[in-house]
């Protein structure tokens, strides 16, 4: 076959440049994916098991739940021995888990967090 004469060849030249699209934005908060966000929730969680194992004088518990196990929605009591109450957990989505505890015996012992990669967060007291 022939080769094309360098006057068929075309001459097409793009208009403007290519620009690359741009780098994703950070997650709003760290992707639950990763290990080290998850590791940090569990961590958030157990200095506040600690805290208020602590505050109730009594040891902390051994068998501390993994917040990994909890899918989206889902929900968990943790009891804790001498404490005559424990932990109403749930997991509001990927990112944040809700902890309800209180001591039955004790009025207004009622604390409620949200617990993120970033911390916990003390949003409601009194409730029990």
């Amino acid at each position: 076959m022939a080769r094309p004469s360098a006057s068929r060849v075309s001459s097409y030249q793009p208009r403007g440049r290519l620009v690359p699209p741009p780098p994703p934005r950070p997650p709003e908060y760290p992707d639950p994916s990763v290990p080290e966000a998850r590791a940090a929730l569990q961590a958030h969680f157990e200095r506040l098991v600690g805290k208020r194992a602590h505050e109730g004088s009594i040891p902390v518990p051994e068998n501390i739940p993994l917040l990994d196990d909890l899918a989206e929605g889902d929900e968990l009591w943790f009891p804790v021995p001498g404490m005559y109450g424990g932990f109403a957990l749930r997991r509001l989505d990927a990112h944040t888990v809700e902890a309800s505890s209180w001591c039955r015996i004790a009025g207004g012992s009622g604390e409620r967090h949200r617990l993120t990669a970033e911390g916990a967060v003390l949003v409601e007291v009194g409730f029990v």
